[in-house]
């Protein structure tokens, strides 16, 4: 499980791409990752969390989003892990 709180912007998403492809390298067939503490989002750390959705779905893998307000869902293309995201992070560098 990855987990993160409070406003992520730009300067997180390299720690967080770095993150992700440790976990991603281990070869679990799902990853979860627990955003119930963020309280927003930017474009940069949408792009990442979708890369990783991207990387899962060519390996038959998905992400668990962990979500503000008790939100659930498991995304298998960047599309989803990036419409979910958008959707509940409506304005990059807004509080959900």
């Amino acid at each position: 499980m990855i987990w993160a709180d409070g406003s992520l912007d730009g300067a997180h998403a390299p720690d967080l791409h770095r993150t992700v492809e440790r976990v991603l390298a281990s070869n679990v067939p799902a990853i979860t990752l627990d955003l119930t503490g963020v309280s927003s989002l930017d474009e940069g750390v949408i792009a990442v969390i979708a890369a990783a959705a991207m990387q899962r779905e060519g390996r038959g893998g998905t992400i668990e989003l962990l979500l503000p307000r008790g939100h659930r869902a498991t995304v298998s293309t960047a599309a989803e892990a990036r419409e979910l995201l958008q959707r509940h992070y409506p304005q990059t560098g807004r509080t959900c």
